[in-house]
């Protein structure tokens, strides 16, 4: 591997740094890691592999400074870091690479003016500086690069005028200075002679011939007729001073009193944004599928991320389809004008010959088609209702608030979007119609789609778009239904499940009572054994005065009989009971050494054989 000399891995998805042991290839002369996912810092090391004649870096997501080392390649031909991250100063140390033939720093953030060293290039064929933050003048060194072909320093903050000494540039074949904010003359002479009109754009300051669509050259004759019309234009600015003041009095009281007037056509509007194929790009991920939306019959919408961190929707348009074009430039046209808190805003858009797309606010809760049919997403009935005061208030804007009533011909659950909020967004209006004045209804061929197109239009009083309404309503309704129903049954199915529940409890509880309705039996049985053998004991055999010692004796052995029989029957609970309820009278009757015996069990003996004497 030491002795490796050319290292090709572009075109993959490798994600991470670039690694240091690159750096260990000594002899390593071509080295391709373009269209890769790297990121982090350009490792300086590079710039001690002097054996390097092509580096390529671009898009990556390369960030943070381009070293300086790397200007220590003096023997390096072409160098392309391209749609990356990478910001700061282009280092200076740049204008020692003598040998480069191409180096293109295009699509990064680098800022700061660009380097004088540059024009010490002398072999330089191909030099690209565009999409960046650049600022301060062209270099007056760059009339040094005489056999540059390719020069490309559009969209850049770059200032001044564009110096003569580019005149030199011979063999410059392509040109772009574009989208800056340069001034005065266009040179006329070299390659500035072939040059057109795109080459120059947004340069408002730019002045030249007329063929180049900028402004013409102010002329002594000019400027004397200049001087003339503003002269002119102070005396009638001073005579009409007094009646424009009149005249605006009335024009204000006049105002006032238009209450009724919509706030979208007289709300102020932000000027649109500027975002470039490039920022699409990089902001989409090149357009990867796991930032798709959705499609239709003529886009293709991405979720994308700018650098400052704002969400956006690009509709990209398919350029292969005829359609596509009249779709673009039908939503433009209405967009254009339209003015409504409940259409989807647009932030730009972005037009070439091969690429075509709208930059739409991006709406977090996405479709209403997907809430209306899915099983985790549910509206409430405020919501429900809101939404269609959204899609109606819409439609009467669309029809008879806006200056040219405008007929949308594709109204559908999933042309609604829904931001953060949840309020309503109409959106797609590719296959819109503008009725012009005095037009009732537009005949068209069959447009929009099938289970949404409207019946035979009321040409009197243009309700073009109500059928597409009132299926919109209906199907909110067989949504808000089902889930009425799924509801239904899942209450129904908890109440069973919890009566079946206390079924068996009941079932249990049951089986307690039956055991203590037999313990309580057993229990009573047993009480009114006891109170009925006690009572009769009471009432037979009570010691009464006067009676013998034989009759005594024979009612004592009663008792002991009975005792017995009561033991036996209650498991000995009741003999000492009994004892202590019979022998409580003084027992005076027996005899001086007269033995009694208690009858006992083995398990539970009421007394001991004993002799007393009472």
């Amino acid at each position: 591997m030491f002795n490796l000399q050319e290292f090709y891995l572009q075109s993959n998805k490798i994600e991470g740094t670039i690694p240091d042991v690159i750096c260990s290839l000594k002899n390593l002369g071509a080295l391709d890691l373009s269209e890769n996912q790297f990121l982090g810092l350009t490792p300086s090391c590079l710039g001690y592999i002097t054996s390097l004649r092509k580096l390529y870096l671009a898009y990556n997501m390369l960030d943070s400074r381009l070293p300086t080392s790397l200007g220590i390649l003096q023997d390096l031909i072409e160098f392309n870091v391209s749609s990356n991250l990478l910001s700061g100063h282009i280092p200076p140390e740049f204008g020692n690479l003598k040998t480069a033939t191409l180096i293109d720093l295009s699509k990064n953030r680098f800022s700061g003016k660009i380097p004088s060293t540059l024009g010490g290039l002398d072999k330089l064929i191909n030099l690209s500086l565009a999409h960046n933050v650049l600022d301060g003048p062209i270099p007056n060194s760059f009339g040094k690069l005489l056999v540059l072909e390719f020069l490309d320093l559009c969209y850049n903050n770059l200032s001044g005028e564009i110096l003569k000494s580019l005149e030199a540039l011979v063999f410059l074949k392509y040109l772009n200075i574009s989208f800056n904010e340069l001034n005065r003359e266009i040179p006329t002479g070299g390659p500035f002679a072939n040059v057109t009109s795109q080459s120059f754009l947004s340069n408002d300051a730019l002045c030249g011939e007329s063929w180049i669509n900028v402004k013409p050259y102010l002329t002594k004759s000019t400027k004397k007729s200049r001087k003339r019309v503003l002269t002119s234009l102070y005396t009638l600015l001073g005579i009409g001073s007094l009646l424009a003041l009149a005249v605006g009095y009335v024009l204000l009281r006049l105002r006032m009193t238009k209450k009724n007037a919509s706030q979208a056509d007289v709300s102020l509007v932000k000027g649109h944004e500027r975002i470039s194929y490039y920022e699409l790009e990089q902001a989409t991920k090149g357009f990867n599928e796991s930032n798709l939306l959705g499609n239709g019959s003529f886009s293709m919408v991405y979720k994308g991320i700018l650098k400052d961190g704002t969400l956006f929707a690009a509709k990209v348009f398919n350029v292969r389809l005829e359609s596509a074009f009249k779709s673009f430039d039908t939503e433009c046209e209405i967009f254009r004008n339209l003015r409504h808190r409940n259409v989807t805003k647009v932030i730009t858009s972005c037009s070439s010959l091969n690429f075509k797309a709208l930059v739409l606010e991006y709406m977090p809760n996405g479709t209403l088609d997907k809430w209306l049919y899915s099983y985790d997403l549910f509206f409430n009935l405020l919501q429900r209702l809101n939404i269609m005061i959204d899609v109606a208030s819409v439609m009467d804007y669309l029809h008879n608030g806006y200056s040219t009533p405008v007929v949308h011909c594709d109204l559908k659950p999933s042309n609604i979007l829904l931001d953060q909020e949840i309020v309503g967004h109409v959106s797609d209006f590719g296959t819109a119609k503008l009725l012009g004045a005095g037009e009732a209804f537009v005949q068209t061929r069959t447009i929009a789609t099938i289970g949404y197109i409207a019946p035979v239009r009321d040409a009197e009083k243009m309700r073009v778009n109500v059928s597409w309404l009132r299926t919109q309503l209906n199907e909110i309704n067989d949504a808000i239904n089902c889930i009425t129903e799924t509801k239904k049954i899942n209450d129904e199915m908890n109440r069973l499940a919890e009566q079946n529940e206390n079924e068996k409890n009941l079932e249990s509880m049951k089986v307690e009572l039956e055991k203590l309705k037999s313990e309580i039996a057993s229990r009573e049985r047993q009480l009114n054994l006891e109170t009925l053998v006690t009572e009769d004991l009471s009432n037979r055999f009570a010691f009464r005065e006067g009676r013998s010692a034989s009759e005594k004796i024979y009612f004592f052995t009663q008792i002991i009989i009975q005792v017995r029989a009561l033991n036996n029957i209650t498991k000995g609970h009741s003999c000492l009971a009994a004892f202590t309820f019979f022998f409580t009278p003084p027992l005076d009757f027996i005899a001086e050494g007269t033995t009694i015996a208690c009858p006992s069990s083995s398990a539970n003996p009421c007394i001991s054989k004993k002799n007393s004497r009472s």
